[in-house]
């Protein structure tokens, strides 16, 4: 079961370290809305995110809305994914993205997409480096 599954390394740290640091996070998966929710509810993770976002519509479509309604320049956002999905999605509403590629796996991503084994450790050195400027 998917709630079961270990959770991806770096993630729960990285969302303890900051979301309580003016920095709004969100899901959005190719997971289906209902069970998405489920999922996060059950694993005790609801007042990390913002807004949860199923698979009842397109990664893009709901980019550009999180974009759109709350004001966001593009260069205020990254998407982290594990799938082209996620990274088509980000190029198209026009923000930076971050893939995940489990060790051992081959990248599904394009030549030139920035990936890691744990994009979180990447993410913080950049907020860090934000944070101090």
């Amino acid at each position: 079961m998917v709630v079961n599954a270990p959770l991806v390394s770096g993630a729960k740290d990285f969302l303890d370290m900051y979301h309580n640091n003016e920095l709004n996070f969100y899901v959005a998966s190719g997971t289906p809305d209902d069970e998405l929710k489920r999922i996060i509810k059950a694993r005790n993770m609801e007042h990390y995110f913002r807004s949860i976002f199923g698979s009842s519509r397109k990664k893009e479509e709901i980019l550009c809305s999180i974009l759109k309604e709350n004001q966001y320049t593009h260069d205020e956002v990254f998407m982290v994914g594990d799938a082209i999905s996620d990274c088509v999605g980000a190029q198209k509403a026009g923000i930076r993205f971050v893939g995940r590629v489990p060790e051992g796996h081959e990248s599904p991503f394009p030549s030139k997409t920035l990936f890691f084994n744990n994009p979180f450790q990447y993410l913080c050195t950049l907020l860090n480096s934000e944070i101090i400027q």
